[in-house]
């Protein structure tokens, strides 16, 4: 569980390689946050990210109530329930609240916070770059010669880093000469941010 003021956040490889400016220890930055919540089921990528996991609890809050031009793309389809663009705001973090309206004064959050470039916008996040770790995934194939592949529980590894590189490696790899296939790819960043608190 991450301690007030200091906060894990994924950086996910492909949001770094696609819209992502490197950065190193020691930058201040500005990022859009959003909770990767933990279903429970093992189907949402989260196994084993639990002891990265935030909690935050604060204020739920409109964002036409906010400075900026937050909702100029946000808009209903003609398919689609109404929906009341809010964010959860607390020590410093302001996250999206994704849930149908009526929106409570209040509410808690919990998963992995991770750095959202695509679909909607809301404020960013600013804090400083206390620590940078460099994610390596372990991932078999569903079947043999599917090439489908799937996390593998407990094989994933932290490599500590002075800076976030902008492009990610992988390297195929054979478990056996018959069975299925099997790769380790760096998966993106887990950095350390340290956010100024708001008393939110």
């Amino acid at each position: 569980m991450t301690l007030r003021g200091v906060w894990k956040v994924l950086y996910a490889d492909w949001q770094m390689e696609c819209c992502g400016t490197p950065f190193a220890v020691g930058d201040e930055v500005a990022w859009p946050l959003l909770v990767l919540a933990d279903g429970g089921d093992g189907g949402d990528g989260m196994d084993g990210w639990q002891e990265e996991f935030s909690e935050i609890e604060g204020p739920v809050v409109a964002l036409d109530s906010l400075a900026g031009d937050w909702l100029a793309d946000d808009t209903d389809g003609d398919d689609e329930e109404p929906w009341e663009a809010s964010v959860v705001r607390a020590h410093g973090v302001t996250v999206p609240w994704n849930h149908a309206p009526p929106r409570p004064a209040r509410a808690t959050l919990r998963g992995l916070l991770s750095v959202e470039r695509h679909g909607g916008r809301w404020p960013d996040t600013v804090g400083r770059v206390r620590a940078i770790h460099v994610v390596t995934q372990g991932f078999a194939e569903t079947s043999e010669g599917s090439r489908t592949y799937a996390p593998v529980p407990g094989e994933r590894w932290l490599r500590p880093v002075e800076l976030c590189p902008k492009w990610f490696q992988g390297e195929e790899l054979s478990r056996t000469t018959t069975g299925p296939g099997y790769r380790r790819s760096e998966t993106g960043v887990l950095v350390e941010l340290e956010v100024p608190d708001d008393a939110g």
